[in-house]
């Protein structure tokens, strides 16, 4: 009965150092995926260019940025879901707050991009119209 107890002590001893172990490396793996993320970021440029000669302009987003936005935002949601955030939870929530303001902002520059090019049609086919009614182009 006395080795029972002891190889079961031991056994219990050796468990929880094993999950203290690889909670070390989970939180190291968060860390570096969090560094990882925000390092994708570093050389991502929008370009703003001018629409015709409206004096406005429009940000040129290429599909790769809106999926990485995308697949981010997924991944900052799973670890803000984990049990294991605790240590980087304030990180974790500043990222996923800056990655969701980038997303808005994309989103309403784009409504916008779509109104403007709208009213713009618009705008061109009220003047041909008129232009060719004998009332003058704009």
């Amino acid at each position: 009965m006395n080795y029972i107890s002891y190889l079961l002590t031991y056994l219990l001893t050796y468990t929880r150092r094993l999950v203290a172990y690889f909670t070390r490396v989970r939180m190291c793996v968060r860390n570096q995926a969090l560094d990882k993320m925000a390092q994708e970021w570093v050389s991502i440029n929008f370009e703003v260019i001018p629409y015709k000669s409206t004096g406005t302009y429009i940000i040129k987003i290429g599909e790769e940025v809106s999926q990485l936005l995308d697949d981010h935002i997924v991944m900052s949601q799973s670890m803000s879901f984990s049990p294991y955030k605790k240590p980087f939870e304030e990180r974790i929530t500043k990222w996923e707050s800056q990655l969701h303001t980038t997303q808005v902002g994309l989103r309403y520059s784009c409504e916008f991009d779509r109104l403007l090019f709208a009213i713009n049609s618009v705008a061109y086919g009220i003047c041909k119209k008129g232009a060719s009614m004998g009332l003058g182009g704009v």
